[in-house]
């Protein structure tokens, strides 16, 4: 994606959608950004969906499921 050969991890509209869902499902109250989240090139589906929705998922919220998805990737 880059000049480095980095290209974003978990950081797709599907992801974001899956962690607002499971904020929902544990009433999680999440912050609004007025701001737009800018252009996503490795997913434009996710510029459109936090553009609608605006609120902002931290990452320490989604953190089990990175570290969960992390270790099926390892092996």
């Amino acid at each position: 994606m880059d000049g480095f050969g980095c290209s974003p991890w978990m950081l797709g509209a599907s992801d974001y959608a899956d962690a607002l869902r499971q904020a929902e499902e544990s009433d999680v109250a999440l912050i609004a950004d007025p701001a737009s989240c800018g252009p996503t090139p490795w997913d434009p589906k996710l510029q459109a969906a936090f553009d609608h929705h605006r609120l902002i998922i931290h990452e320490e919220f989604v953190l089990d499921a990175v570290l969960t998805r992390f270790g099926r990737a390892g092996r």
